[in-house]
């Protein structure tokens, strides 16, 4: 049997002008006050990638990725993903749940044209509107 070396590029990414992209990755477990449903978590996150995707088009920014995976003890388990273009939607199970009061969230954004700050600022921002959390319902 053959030995299959890969080798992985670690280097730095480069966009258009050897710009170097602003990355935003992101993990957090949300304590909601009210319960919600598999389907009210999912029109959440879609407008969190949304508004994200406005603010990159709106500053003529460029996306590499924006990608949110979402799950709940109640087997709840969403992946969203955009490119650019079309926000590609996997419900993995539990769409159908009810009486979630719980996720665990996890997002990576990468974006060309921006800084990071601006990018984390941003995403926490519409993070928060989007899943209507406030201060006390963020568990860090």
């Amino acid at each position: 049997m053959n030995d299959i070396h890969r080798d992985h590029f670690h280097g730095i990414f480069y966009g258009r002008f050897k710009e170097t992209p602003a990355v935003f990755s992101y993990s957090n477990s949300f304590e909601f006050k009210n319960e919600l449903t598999g389907d009210e978590i999912r029109d959440s996150i879609l407008e969190f990638m949304n508004n994200v995707k406005k603010w990159v088009q709106k500053n003529k920014y460029f996306i590499g990725h924006l990608k949110v995976f979402a799950k709940s003890e109640n087997n709840f388990n969403i992946w969203i993903a955009t490119t650019g273009k079309k926000i590609n939607v996997k419900e993995l199970s539990g769409q159908d749940e009810s009486n979630i009061k719980h996720i665990d969230l996890n997002i990576t954004l990468i974006v060309f044209g921006t800084d990071e700050e601006s990018l984390k600022s941003e995403a926490l921002k519409n993070l928060n509107k989007s899943l209507s959390i406030d201060s006390e319902e963020r568990n860090v």
